[in-house]
């Protein structure tokens, strides 16, 4: 659905027409009726790229939202670049030099973030009175872009759902809900400023979308707290959640194999124990899966202080039965 325009008194029309307007360097969006608002077009080249090829996700990023965060995306495994991480604020400067070949094609990247941009869901308060010159800024709550080549998405079979939980690990926040980025990522900022000129992307092996509690749980509950403990209790939910998927997958693909008698009746009765065990599933559900050092230590000293102040409340209570008359 378009941006749609609203008045002072409540009246509310959709845009109907987005053009850029050369001479004045600004896009014109216009609703049926013609009322008309303005958004100023900052960097210095204009690009005639098909914008019918390209996706845009908003982000948020506490730390990695300077001018120069800007990230080329791949897929493991796919040598393409599918797209660029950029922020926000780039699109509302002139375009400094981009002839690194990381950066290969950016300013024709920008120029279609602002299509995308202004094709995406939102309502705009307007004036009937007034200029109605509006900055990017100014329309959308995020700081991060992502903008994707979609035939190269094709290609690669890049999904972006899948993809939440990697892109969580480089501090970014799919802005579709009202949560604030809470956890510290603050490590990270030098190792990508640096070190990493790109972000490699690893799909996950479930599609969380296709749960809503896990869903939720991810998109939402999961971002309202740093305490690594709660987050480890609310993880092992999401955690619960996949290892029933990962059991009926297993259970459904053995009945599959006996029914083809590609197993014996001793071999589907052996395999059945083996994916009843709970040990199992999670290892299946976390192959492949690196678990950062530094977050394994705060979750082993978090845990720490969790037991020992159940011991001292344990202390309490027990010397307050005894000696409560």
């Amino acid at each position: 659905m378009p941006i749609t325009l609203r008045n002072e008194i409540g009246i509310k029309e959709i845009i109907e027409s987005l053009h850029y307007i050369q001479e004045q360097n600004h896009f014109l969006l216009k609703t049926k009726s013609d009322f008309k608002i303005s958004v100023p077009y900052y960097p210095d080249y204009f690009s005639q790229w098909d914008q019918t090829k390209f996706s845009i996700y908003l982000f948020e990023n506490p730390y990695l939202n300077a001018e120069l965060d800007i990230f080329p995306i791949y897929k493991k495994d796919f040598d393409e670049r599918l797209g660029y991480m950029i922020p926000l604020s780039i699109l509302e400067t002139s375009d400094i030099n981009y002839d690194e070949e990381s950066y290969r094609h950016l300013r024709e990247y920008k120029t279609m973030a602002y299509y995308k941009l202004l094709e995406l869901d939102k309502e705009i308060l307007y004036s009937n009175n007034g200029e109605n010159i509006f900055r990017l800024s100014e329309i959308f709550n995020c700081n991060s872009i992502c903008i994707l080549h979609n035939p190269t998405v094709e290609q690669s079979g890049f999904d972006i759902s899948s993809s939440i939980l990697s892109l969580y690990n480089f501090g970014y926040i799919l802005r579709e809900n009202q949560s604030k980025p809470v956890y510290d990522k603050a490590h990270l900022v030098k190792k990508m400023r640096i070190k990493q000129s790109r972000l490699t992307l690893r799909p996950s092996n479930f599609k969380i979308e296709s749960n809503s509690f896990i869903y939720s749980l991810f998109r939402d509950h999961l971002l309202q707290t740093d305490n690594v403990v709660v987050r480890f209790i609310l993880l092992y939910q999401i955690i619960e959640g996949f290892i029933e998927e990962e059991f009926n997958k297993q259970f459904d693909q053995l009945l599959d194999n006996y029914t083809k008698k590609e197993i014996s009746k001793n071999d589907l009765k052996e395999s059945m124990s083996t994916i009843s065990t709970e040990r199992e599933l999670i290892n299946s559900i976390f192959t492949n899966c690196d678990i950062d050092n530094k977050l394994k230590q705060e979750f082993s000293e978090e845990c720490d202080f969790l037991l020992n102040d159940l011991k001292i409340v344990l202390k309490k209570i027990i010397f307050l039965i005894r000696y409560t008359p």
